[in-house]
């Protein structure tokens, strides 16, 4: 993710950042990525599947950018979010 543009879609938003884990060795990858938008926008994951051209607020492009970076880095997603997601 550059920074060249302010707004991205849902779809764009979770393409790059699925691009960009994926390519520093997360596992997972599109899913941590979803998780991560979801999170930013305060959204449901079934909100992001439904609505894959909704627009990206300049600062949610700018917030999620920086967290997908952060786990890219290595900082466990449940650090970046505060929370751990539980299934079951």
């Amino acid at each position: 993710m550059t920074g060249e543009q302010d707004t991205l879609s849902i779809a764009e938003a979770a393409s790059e950042a699925a691009r960009i884990l994926r390519l520093s060795g997360v596992p997972e990858a599109r899913r941590e990525a979803a998780s991560l938008l979801a999170y930013t926008i305060s959204q449901t994951r079934a909100f992001l599947l439904t609505h894959p051209e909704h627009l990206l607020a300049p600062p949610d492009v700018s917030r999620f950018r920086q967290m997908v970076a952060r786990r890219a880095a290595g900082e466990p997603l449940q650090y970046i979010k505060g929370r751990q997601e539980f299934f079951g």
